[in-house]
């Protein structure tokens, strides 16, 4: 299946506050709605989140966690990581269930959300690198998730807890009989069947030549289709009724509510409607390619397919009645059939009105996991990146964001000049074609771009000195390169690492950090966290000093004394080198989840590390003690920054939100002794 996977994707915060001040807030609100149409704007705003957050909730009503004063983004209709199971709405319309792909190799997940408000109700994680397939039960109380590992999942809605795990070889789909009773798996050429009362497997269906890519049930009639170029009808004994050829693979199959009509859209970019005695109604050559199992409207009308957009079609007479651009991959009608819910290459959820084409239940903030931030050197801006092509701005004020920055390609990282009037960008290395851009923030204008000699600049990582004199960035060919700032132009220096047997990427980044002063790098010699750090001074091109045997540089001190060090990938580690002597001066051990990002705090004193468990830990430098902890996230955290003004930190990752955490009292550590 996972040469079709790439085929498809191709084709297509509680602030502690007095009880009273809070009562004094809530009757101001109240006294406040009644001018609500005096108010400019802007002013609104700030006194809708100033009143959540004295109530400790988001701007979207869901709590905030303690010591976080602001939810930036929301996690509603969200995973970790691009959705790829059709998304399933619950027979009563309550509910829809989701599939992921997996940023990591176990971390594919299945969802149930709350369709009217996106609230999740239960994930389940752990699968493999993909959860292809998601149904609910016909009674709305279960539902079955299949992944890349070959399992096939079925969980209680309202306990959350697995029922039944069935082993399979590789299953593409499953779906529940209308009784309840039987469970169909398609599975490579076969779809197999399971007694859900006895537990056991009944006699499969056989006959495709080769892998079924999507099955459908209406009664007693099941449908599948194949990348055999064929579509067959079943009865529910097993018996094959009626086989129907196709000059392309089959991606999808769905009934109509009646069960009169099927439907079919294929690798061809065709759509099919037959009768079920096997008669075309009509084909369409179109850029809609993949059928939903719930792609027809409740009354039969009409059909929506998924492909390069969004299409709407009448049932009966195959015309177009509305296409909505830019929606890719599939999508289902709801029960009800006042919404389309779609998915394409984000992490989330899009629904639209059919009648109208326009999106609707729209949440602000990143489709896809925010993969770095950055405070404005002022601190009233918060900036963030995902893989989108443009920076998100937060304003700290109104949590209210805009994009800025926009690229042809999804942006890999940012970083504010230290004089706050410009920002650099560098766009995915999976794009070589672009590199670094230097935008004004005061006009959005493009100033210019930084484009090495010889070599791509197309990196992962950008860094500025204190001063702002020097921008420092790496790129895939495992080069370092400098820019003077004074000049813009390219400085004669660079390091040059090499590529390690031992990495398995097939880009070649050296992970590096940027000394304040401007004048050295701390970097990895190779393409891999084990060759060790050095730190290296840029104006001679020679090596000072090892810093450690292995692991990667994360950041400097602020004083330029310190360099933090990350370990491999599966390290809770956090070593403190001097930067001067090359000795560990102390060993910060984590609990059991592997650190990702580690960032000083503007005096030196303190270190946040955060990684995969979704909390961020408070250390003191001096003695490595463990000052404090946040909690709060739902995922792991790729970024932690902290305030210019070290009052506030900001946290973000693969749930899509950044939380602002309130520093200005020194709280225990609360959760030492759980």
């Amino acid at each position: 299946m996972n040469g079709f996977f790439f085929f498809e994707r191709n084709m297509k915060m509680q602030v502690r506050t007095a009880s009273r001040l809070v009562a004094i807030i809530i009757a101001g609100i109240v006294v406040a709605g009644l001018l609500v149409k005096r108010l400019a704007p802007n002013e609104d705003q700030i006194a809708h989140q100033n009143a959540l957050v004295a109530t400790g909730k988001d701007q979207y009503g869901d709590p905030l966690p303690q010591r976080a004063h602001m939810r930036l983004g929301t996690s509603r209709f969200r995973h970790s990581d691009s959705i790829y199971a059709i998304p399933a709405y619950s027979p009563d319309g309550t509910m829809i269930a989701t599939g992921s792909a997996g940023p990591r190799l176990s971390d594919a997940s299945a969802a149930v959300w709350e369709a009217a408000s996106g609230k999740q109700i239960h994930l389940w994680t752990g699968h493999a690198h993909v959860v292809r397939s998601v149904a609910f039960s016909p009674d709305n109380k279960q539902v079955v998730a299949v992944n890349g590992y070959g399992k096939v999942h079925i969980y209680d809605v309202a306990s959350g807890k697995e029922l039944h795990r069935l082993e399979t070889d590789s299953p593409e789909q499953a779906m529940f009989t209308p009784d309840g009773t039987t469970l169909l798996v398609a599975d490579g050429k076969n779809v197999r069947r399971w007694n859900l009362i006895s537990g056991k497997e009944i006699e499969p269906l056989r006959g495709h030549e080769w892998r079924i890519m999507a099955l459908c049930v209406n009664g007693t009639l099941i449908a599948t289709t194949s990348i055999d170029q064929t579509v067959r009808l079943w009865d529910a004994e097993g018996r094959e009724l009626r086989r129907i050829s196709i000059p392309h693979n089959g991606l999808g199959v769905a009934f109509s509510p009646d069960g009169t009509l099927l439907a079919c859209g294929s690798s061809g970019e065709e759509i099919y409607v037959w009768d079920t005695a096997g008669q075309l109604i009509w084909r369409e050559k179109t850029g809609s390619w993949r059928i939903s199992p719930q792609a027809f409207s409740p009354d039969g009308k009409t059909l929506v397919s998924g492909g390069n957009a969004l299409r709407i079609w009448d049932a009966v007479k195959g015309t177009q009645i509305r296409a909505i651009e830019g929606a890719m991959g599939t999508a289902s009608f709801s029960p009800r059939g006042r919404e389309i819910a779609s998915l394409g290459e984000e992490a989330t959820l899009h629904f639209w009105d059919p009648f109208t084409g326009k999106e609707i239940m729209a949440y602000e903030g990143h489709h896809h996991a925010i993969v770095y931030g950055a405070f404005s050197p002022d601190g009233k801006t918060l900036m963030t990146v995902s893989d989108e092509p443009f920076v998100r701005l937060w304003d700290l004020t109104t949590g209210k964001a805009r994009q800025f920055a926009s690229e042809l390609k999804p942006l890999r990282i940012a970083a504010f000049s230290p004089d706050g009037k410009t920002l650099v960008t560098s766009s995915s290395s999976d794009y070589p074609s672009l590199d670094m851009g230097l935008w004004d923030l005061s006009t959005g204008q493009l100033l210019r771009r930084f484009v090495p000699l010889k070599h791509d600049a197309s990196g992962n990582y950008v860094a500025f000195s204190a001063n702002g004199s020097v921008l420092a960035s790496n790129s895939r060919d495992c080069i370092i390169y400098f820019w003077d700032m004074t000049t813009g132009e390219e400085m004669p220096q660079k390091f040059v690492g090499s590529i390690s047997r031992l990495s398995s990427n097939f880009f070649h980044r050296l992970n590096f950090a940027l000394a304040p002063d401007g004048k050295s790098v701390a970097t990895t010699r190779e393409s891999n966290t084990h060759s060790g750090v050095i730190l290296w001074d840029i104006a001679s091109g020679k090596e000072q000093i090892k810093l450690s045997n292995a692991g990667k540089p994360a950041t400097f001190s602020p004083d330029g004394r310190l360099v933090a060090i990350l370990w491999d990938k599966n390290s809770t580690d956090v070593t403190l080198v001097d930067a001067v002597a090359g000795k560990e001066t102390q060993r910060i051990q984590g609990d059991s989840a592997c650190v990702r990002c580690a960032a000083f705090s503007p005096d030196g004193k303190t270190i946040a590390t955060a990684g995969d468990n979704g909390i961020v830990y408070l250390w003191e430098v001096a003695t490595g003690q463990r000052r404090d902890r946040l909690i709060g996230h739902k995922g792991p955290i790729r970024f932690v920054a902290f305030a210019p003004n070290g009052l506030q930190l900001a946290s973000g990752g693969e749930d899509h939100t950044v939380l602002i955490w309130d520093l200005t009292s020194e709280a225990p550590d609360r959760n030492k002794a759980d």
